[in-house]
């Protein structure tokens, strides 16, 4: 019979899918997170591939989940902007068409009313900068902050005139 491996300090060694169990125990992760995790482990390609599908076959690994609920999380919770969150599930590894189809199911409005949410929020907090400089000059500041958060020139624009609108 096989004897289990082991980390050299005479534990056995966790299996790959059993280290990545654990990781997704914390927090959701995309595929590529999965693999580049395992690989910082010393897992080789062929225990991750065994691993991921293993994952995927129970659920517990499917992108476009991942990427959706990323999505609708950073837009509710952070007030990000469509490109920011492209952004961020690019860097988590999610394939370019899965992050179009996500943040394609966020529609406009809903980026807009982050948009407003945002600026609200920026106005509130630097009211009184906003009463000490150009009501002009603290527009271009609201919309770089906005800008910084990802959202689009059209978002922003609204945002702006509804915050300057609600300040009034």
């Amino acid at each position: 019979m096989p004897r289990a491996k082991s980390d050299g300090a005479g534990r056995p060694r966790v299996s790959a899918f059993d280290s990545a169990l654990r990781m997704l125990a914390l927090r959701a992760h995309s595929e590529a997170e999965i693999r580049e995790k395992l690989v910082k482990k010393g897992f080789d390609g062929e225990e991750q591939d065994t691993a991921v599908k293993r994952l995927k076959e129970h659920g517990y690994i499917n992108d476009e989940n991942f990427a959706l609920n990323l999505a609708s999380s950073r837009l509710r919770s952070k007030n990000w902007g469509m490109l920011k969150i492209q952004a961020e599930l690019r860097r988590k590894g999610v394939a370019d068409e899965t992050v179009k189809t996500a943040t394609a199911s966020i529609g406009k409005d809903d980026e807009l009313a982050s948009a407003i949410e945002a600026a609200g929020r920026y106005r509130k907090k630097n009211a009184k900068r906003a009463r000490e400089m150009p009501e002009r000059e603290f527009e271009m500041r609201t919309a770089r902050f906005l800008a910084s958060r990802g959202f689009s020139y059209d978002a922003i624009k609204a945002a702006i005139k509804s915050s300057a609108d609600d300040g009034e």
